[in-house]
């Protein structure tokens, strides 16, 4: 899994006469960018928008902001198709649930994590 790190500053001030009185203040906002592949059918579904959600073993952490890249598989194979999508976490919810993807060693060490996602598009 790859994951990168960005930090987002935002500035908050108020313009009043009696300035003195208050700080300017950053605020710095950890943004992470989670990397993962996928089935074929899995990637189309999620790609024009007929599965808004993901299921994955619960070993990595990500909270609502984060970015989830989806890389697409070839069916029946690990080879990877070169198709992307980008993804905005909306929500994610870790549970102990028994899935058939995983063993019921991973899933009592990491749990499983549900997450709704929507499609990011980017401004040209």
């Amino acid at each position: 899994m790859l994951l990168k790190t960005v930090f987002v500053a935002v500035t908050l001030h108020a313009e009043i006469p009696d300035a003195h009185n208050y700080l300017k203040t950053a605020i710095l906002v950890e943004r992470k960018c989670i990397v993962k592949k996928v089935q074929s059918e899995y990637f189309e579904a999620v790609s024009d928008g007929r599965k808004p959600f993901e299921v994955r073993l619960a070993d990595f952490r990500c909270k609502p902001g984060d970015t989830h890249v989806l890389h697409e598989q070839a069916k029946g194979s690990k080879e990877l198709t070169g198709r992307t999508a980008e993804f905005e976490i909306l929500y994610h919810l870790n549970t102990k649930r028994a899935e058939k993807f995983y063993t019921k060693e991973e899933i009592a060490k990491h749990g499983l994590l549900l997450m709704g996602i929507r499609k990011q598009y980017r401004k040209r």
